[in-house]
């Protein structure tokens, strides 16, 4: 029972699955402790690592939200902590950089300690990570549940519980990621994350509102990079004309773009609805791929890493890097894109910092390093700042 009420302190709540714990210091939290099987059990350890802290405190409205989202989120309605406020600011550089990484990795998805080495550029220093993650402490917030073994194997979970419960948070995440419309994360909850690191995106998104991005439901992978490359160098326009008469000569129409049916027409007849030569090739290309599984399905592509999915993609005549990282962003719903190439953005982000001149693929990419690990959401804003900047000439 709550008996005093401060700005910083210790608090316990009953989850379904044990007692959890958040110390916190107004809106940031210190540390999480995983449930335990009593309140007692609990604050003995949240006590023993934080002795200045008082217990048992009225919680502020956000430490209170957040005890909601973790009684919700171990019930399995998986919820976005991505944007929570933490404190690690006593920790190593090495430390902190683990942990910034790690919580930049999907909900519903897993990397190997290798994985996660190379990505904070130290390839060698696989064990040093494990040994920063099993000292996390804000797990579930730092999700290092989400760091395996190279094998698969779920180890290295020091919590009560272990690998029992790891693999519990993962099947949270995993189902949830496969019924919430494709997003892994909250696109509304990630806006309020960068209106926290960049003040002059933060202008635009109070003008702007809240992001509308929606993710774009197609059968398969196929239909979708079909239409990608039917659209392309097109007007809108002239993109949904033209497919629109590719779906006739499909049989049963729309729902009949399959690799199959594609390749039994022949060229004659692609090329007489306003198919270039190029573009048959491309789609016939991504057909035989598709078929042959080195382009794999969309179940398959969920589970690889952004930088595997633009690989992969990548390798289809007629879809480029730019083709690839709209996918990730717009069809798998990855929280963590940034198109440099892409020119919309760029002539966005020069408006955004009001530089008068097209701003280059190097300074998009510095400056997008303080949107991770939303630079989707980001790159949406960018999109419709130029669009707010056009319609007002």
């Amino acid at each position: 029972m709550c008996v005093a009420m401060s700005n910083r302190g210790l608090t316990f709540f009953d989850t379904a699955i044990g007692w959890c714990g958040l110390a916190w210091d107004g809106n940031n939290i210190l540390g999480f402790q995983l449930p335990e099987a009593t309140k007692e059990l609990t604050e003995k350890k949240m006590r023993g690592q934080y002795p200045n802290l008082v217990g048992d405190v009225v919680p502020s409205r956000l430490i209170a939200n957040l005890c909601r989202d973790v009684l919700s989120h171990v019930e399995g309605r998986a919820q976005d902590f991505s944007a929570i406020s933490i404190d690690i600011s006593t920790l190593t550089p090495f430390s902190k950089r683990v942990y910034e990484f790690t919580r930049a990795i999907p909900a519903g998805k897993t990397i190997s300690y290798g994985e996660l080495a190379k990505r904070i550029g130290s390839p060698n220093s696989a064990r040093a990570v494990g040994r920063a993650l099993g000292a996390n402490p804000i797990p579930l917030l730092v999700p290092c549940h989400r760091v395996i073994a190279a094998n698969g194997a779920l180890t290295g979970f020091s919590a009560t519980g272990g690998v029992e419960l790891k693999a519990h948070l993962l099947e949270i995440e995993r189902m949830s990621s496969e019924h919430s419309g494709g997003f892994v994360y909250c696109p509304r909850r990630a806006a309020g994350y960068l209106k926290t690191r960049d003040e002059y995106l933060g202008h635009f998104i109070d003008q702007i509102g809240m992001p509308s991005l929606t993710i774009r439901k197609t059968s398969t992978i196929f239909a979708a990079l079909t239409r990608t490359i039917v659209g392309q160098q097109l007007s809108t326009k002239a993109a949904a004309t033209i497919f629109e008469r590719f779906c006739r000569i499909l049989p049963r129409g729309l729902s009949g773009l399959t690799p199959q049916n594609y390749l039994s027409i022949n060229e004659t007849e692609l090329r007489s609805v306003g198919l270039s030569r190029n573009k048959v090739a491309a789609i016939g290309d991504l057909a035989e791929k598709t078929l042959s599984k080195r382009v794999p399905g969309l179940a398959a592509l969920r589970r690889m890493d952004d930088a595997q999915v633009v690989e992969v993609l990548s390798n289809v005549k007629g879809i480029g890097k730019w083709t690839a990282e709209m996918v990730l962003m717009f069809r798998l719903g990855r929280p963590d894109v940034l198109s440099v190439d892409d020119l919309g953005l760029r002539l966005g982000h020069a408006i955004l910092v009001s530089s008068g001149r097209e701003t280059d693929r190097k300074t998009l990419r510095d400056y997008g390093e303080r949107w991770r690990p939303y630079r989707s959401i980001a790159s949406w804003y960018l999109w419709r700042i130029l669009d707010l900047s056009r319609s007002k000439k």
